[in-house]
């Protein structure tokens, strides 16, 4: 698998050369077993109902399992607003369609950053209930010169400051205070 996170006690994985649009979370407490049923415990699988091929790129997780893929941004949760994801209750809903590039996503206070599509946008995913649903703000909007080339990695600093860290495609260090 291309991704990997640890989700409501269980580890999913997501993403391989012949599954791409799809993930998969582990028995509950066994991060080793799979086995598929329906009881509650255990394992699930999903794959993406997506018209074209969205690869996913990295999973992340707030308070819900979000996805980034080539083509968007998705989110799944448990059919009820207070449920876990089980073999029996999911929904995944497509939320943005900036897409994204193969970079760990990084959680900053509640929200998730990850690079958009292309390599230039820092966008952070948060829900906003006004909408009812997640949005990426860019966090680059003022200064996107500094990305030129692409973000190649990037690394988050919580202490003594705030800072973001990555290095750009032409082997520059940028920082921005978060």
């Amino acid at each position: 698998p291309r991704c990997v996170t640890f989700y409501e006690n269980r580890i999913v994985y997501a993403s391989t050369a012949h599954q791409p649009q799809t993930f998969w979370g582990s028995v509950t407490d066994d991060y080793y077993d799979f086995k598929t049923g329906e009881e509650d415990p255990d394992s699930y699988s999903y794959t993406l109902a997506s018209p074209e091929r969205n690869e996913i790129l990295w999973v992340g997780n707030t308070q819900q399992l979000l996805i980034g893929t080539t083509g968007g941004e998705w989110v799944a949760a448990g059919n009820d607003v207070d449920t876990s994801i089980t073999p029996t209750s999911i929904q995944v809903r497509q939320h943005t369609s900036n897409g994204s590039i193969a970079l760990r996503p990084m959680l900053l206070e509640g929200r998730i950053a990850y690079m958009q599509r292309g390599g230039r946008k820092l966008r952070a995913m948060d829900y906003d209930g006004a909408r009812e649903q997640f949005k990426s703000e860019d966090l680059t909007i003022l200064s996107d010169h500094l990305t030129a080339g692409g973000v190649t990695s990037m690394a988050y600093q919580a202490q003594r400051d705030s800072n973001i860290w990555a290095t750009n495609g032409n082997g520059q260090l940028i920082g921005m205070t978060y």
